[in-house]
């Protein structure tokens, strides 16, 4: 990994918790702010707690089944879409329209329809399903008009077509739509459990710990998120880079 990377990754974290501290210390007022050290002490304790774990491994679990599906109906549903273009057409307001509606609103609603075990996978699916199926798209609409009028002067047929020139140009879209789509299944479905409040997980975790006014351990549970995300975001991101170098 680039050593310059990492440096100025820490120099943005020193900052943030210098910024933190002075706020906190200004403050002074650790019911609404506790300061850097406080939270990271919190942090330490539920690192060593069975039900931080419990909590962590069951939320993981939403979020993998939330990307798995909206990974696969998005690559199926952006293929049919990109190899024809009046289906794109059909699914185009529909996709806005999942797009742009609010994920709390959208969460407010079906929690009437599923138990509070499902909503957040279900919601997890409908926010990243559009993101996936809309980067597979972009990656039909970006194929060389040039390179299509070779295949026709060379005879190709629909399906040479489609895997020496369509899907090469598809591959790299594919690839990010993932790494965007993994990304935002830890959000949704964080949210979708603060609202909902299943028996376990990291969101009721910070809904139950925010009713109990521990505002100590609301922002370590935030921290420990944070961290988790952005670790497991650049380890996908790299694990998807590397097997798409590998099958090349």
């Amino acid at each position: 990994m680039n050593k310059k990377r990492i440096a100025f990754w820490l120099l943005s974290v020193v900052l943030i918790f210098s910024i933190w501290a002075f706020v906190a210390y200004v403050m002074k007022t650790p019911f609404i702010l506790p300061d850097p050290l406080t939270v990271i002490k919190i942090t330490g304790n539920l690192l060593v707690s069975k039900s931080f774990w419990i909590n962590f491994i069951i939320s993981f679990l939403r979020i993998f089944c939330g990307f798995f599906i909206s990974a696969i109906l998005g690559i199926l549903t952006g293929f049919v879409c990109g190899c024809y273009k009046s289906l794109e057409y059909f699914f185009e307001i529909p996709l806005t329209v999942l797009r742009t509606i609010p994920v709390i609103a959208f969460i407010l609603f079906v929690v009437y329809w599923f138990n509070s075990t499902v909503v957040q996978v279900f919601v997890c699916v409908m926010m990243s399903f559009p993101i996936m199926t809309s980067a597979v798209i972009s990656g039909f609409d970006s194929v060389d008009s040039k390179l299509l009028e070779m295949a026709d002067n060379f005879k190709f047929n629909k399906k040479q077509t489609f895997r020496y020139v369509k899907l090469p140009a598809v591959v790299p879209f594919i690839k990010n739509g993932m790494i965007q789509t993994f990304g935002l299944c830890w959000k949704v479905t964080i949210a979708g459990e603060v609202l909902c409040l299943p028996k376990k997980g990291l969101g009721a975790a910070l809904q139950f710990n925010q009713i109990h006014l521990e505002t100590g351990t609301v922002m370590a549970i935030t921290l420990l998120l944070v961290v988790f995300c952005f670790t497991f975001e650049k380890l996908f991101a790299f694990c998807v880079k590397k097997l798409w170098r590998e099958g090349k």
